[in-house]
């Protein structure tokens, strides 16, 4: 079904979206870049695989409950990817990583709503704004050096 692979497409872009949002901003030590990815890639690992394990929704009813479980996943990790603190020099770049993911994280909040209204044109027109966001947010952090946290 056409409008299911574009739900299911959606949720992948927004758990592609968490591991892209690994910018700091929490207390403590500044981490060395190393760190910082070897720690960031962790936490977006452990989301990836939460993400993956939701089961695949058969209905609106389902894709407004997975994309309520998806959201709260991505919320978890940028919590815990947000009191990581990255090389001082580096953090503007992925605060700027951040904003993005904050931003389909947004958007995902819509799809739910429209999916709980049955509204599949804006469902459809919700997911063609995630793309391009997903796509600059991969595109940081892949130029970083993330891998877990750079993968769509």
């Amino acid at each position: 079904m056409r409008f299911r692979s574009l739900v299911l497409g959606a949720l992948a872009v927004l758990v592609a979206a968490v591991a892209a949002g690994c910018g700091g901003g929490g207390g403590g030590d500044r981490l060395t870049k190393e760190e910082y990815i070897a720690q960031a890639d962790a936490i977006c690992k452990t989301a990836n695989e939460e993400l993956d394990a939701l089961a695949e929704p058969t209905s609106m009813e389902e894709i407004a409950s997975l994309a309520g479980s998806a959201i709260a996943i991505q919320e978890d990790a940028l919590a815990k990817l947000r009191e990581l603190q990255p090389p001082e020099a580096d953090q503007a770049t992925l605060d700027e990583a951040l904003d993005l993911v904050d931003q389909q994280v947004e958007i995902g909040r819509q799809v739910a709503e429209a999916a709980k209204a049955a509204d599949q044109a804006k469902i459809e027109e919700l997911i063609a704004q995630i793309d391009p966001l997903n796509t600059q947010a991969d595109q940081i952090a892949t130029d970083y050096g993330l891998v877990e946290c750079g993968k769509s």
